[in-house]
């Protein structure tokens, strides 16, 4: 992707934005919202030229087969997108603990968001836990 160049706040400060791809993305997901807060992590993953491991809440699994199929179904190659569904702290360590995940986007609890925060300090380059601002 190329850059852009918004316009700054601060006359001498020049800013420009490039997003790029960093590899294969974990989205960790809670069950409200269970397709929007899906839709909105995996959609700019794969507009960047991402892979998605994408690990829904466990009480929303029929909403995420039906996300997944429509994500198939819309012609994104096999392997592109991967749902893995399971217990939560089983497949959320397994995500956070591979050397193949290189970002990793959690929304969900604040002491589960702790929790992997404390582990993606020494291991992910990129973390985003949460979506509040405290």
């Amino acid at each position: 992707m190329t850059g852009e160049k918004p316009p700054s706040v601060r006359p001498s400060v020049d800013v420009e934005i490039t997003r790029e791809r960093v590899g294969i993305v974990g989205l960790i997901t809670p069950w409200n919202f269970p397709i929007a807060i899906q839709a909105w992590k995996i959609a700019p993953a794969f507009a960047y030229g991402n892979t998605v491991v994408f690990r829904p809440a466990e009480l929303v699994p029929g909403s995420a087969h039906a996300l997944s199929e429509i994500i198939l179904r819309a012609g994104v190659p096999a392997g592109v997108f991967n749902l893995v569904t399971g217990r939560g702290p089983v497949v959320g360590e397994a995500m956070l603990n591979s050397s193949k995940v290189s970002a990793l986007c959690f929304t969900g609890s604040l002491p589960t968001g702790r929790k992997i925060a404390k582990t993606c300090i020494t291991s992910l380059p990129v973390t985003k836990v949460g979506d509040e601002n405290r």
